[in-house]
C-alpha cells in the first residue's frame, strides 16, 4: 500500500471516528442548528492560510531529508490544493450562482487531505487530477447527497468532517494507487508503480 504521509492513518480514520462519535453524542438543539454561520470569516481565511502553509512542512518533511520526493511533496501539495479550491469554487458558482470564502476554504482542505497519501510519489498531472476529484466528490456528498440522506440529518457534523476528511481521504488513497508511476518520477519508493504502470493491485 502506498500512503506517503498518512491518508488512511490520519484522514480516513479521523473522518470515520468523528462521524461515528458525533452520531452517538447527538445533535444540538434545532434552533442552534439553524444558526450555523461563522462569526469572523477573515479569521477563518487566515487560519486556513496558516494550515496550508504548515501542511507544506507536514508533507515535505515526511522523508526527514533533503531529497527529490521531499521537493515533489511540497510542489504537489500546492498544485492539488490550489486545484481543489478552484474546483470547489466553480461548483459553488454553478450550483448556487455565487461563490464564497468558506467554499474556497473547504476546497482547500479537501485538496490538502486528498494529496497527503500521494504527495511524494506522483508527478504534477497526478496532483492536478487528485485536486479536481477532491474538489468535486466531497462537494457532491456535502451539498447534494448529504442533504438528501436521512442519516446526515441525524448527525450534527458541524464542520463537515465526513465529507472533508473521510470522503477526500478515500479519494486520495484510491488515486495514489492509480496515478503513481515509476516511469515518470524516480522517488525511491519501495512499492512498484500504481494502476497506470499496470499494477492493478494498488487500486483494488
Amino acid at each position: 500500500v502506498i500512503d506517503y504521509s498518512g491518508g488512511y492513518l490520519i484522514h480516513v480514520s479521523s473522518g470515520t471516528v468523528g462521524f461515528v462519535g458525533t452520531y452517538w453524542i447527538g445533535s444540538r438543539l434545532s434552533k442552534d442548528r439553524l444558526k450555523h454561520k461563522p462569526h469572523i470569516i477573515p479569521l477563518v481565511v487566515v487560519g486556513a492560510g496558516v494550515l496550508w502553509n504548515g501542511w507544506n512542512g507536514f508533507n515535505g518533511g515526511d522523508p526527514c531529508a533533503v531529497s527529490t520526493d521531499a521537493g515533489a511533496a511540497v510542489l504537489n501539495t500546492n498544485i492539488a490544493t490550489a486545484m481543489s479550491a478552484l474546483v470547489w469554487i466553480m461548483w459553488d458558482t454553478i450550483y448556487y450562482k455565487k461563490s464564497s470564502a468558506l467554499g474556497g476554504v473547504n476546497g482547500m482542505i479537501t485538496g490538502l487531505v486528498a494529496i497527503t497519501p500521494a504527495t511524494g510519489v506522483v508527478v504534477g498531472w497526478g496532483a492536478m487530477v487528485i485536486g479536481i476529484v477532491s474538489g468535486s466528490l466531497p462537494w457532491i456528498t456535502m451539498n447534494i447527497v448529504g442533504k438528501k440522506l436521512s442519516l446526515f440529518h441525524h448527525v450534527d457534523d458541524t464542520l463537515g468532517v465526513f465529507h472533508i476528511h473521510l470522503v477526500a481521504g478515500v479519494c486520495g488513497d484510491f488515486l495514489v494507487g492509480a496515478s503513481t508511476s515509476e516511469r515518470d518520477a524516480a522517488f525511491n519508493i519501495s512499492n512498484p508503480g500504481g494502476g497506470i504502470d499496470g499494477n492493478d493491485k494498488q487500486i483494488g
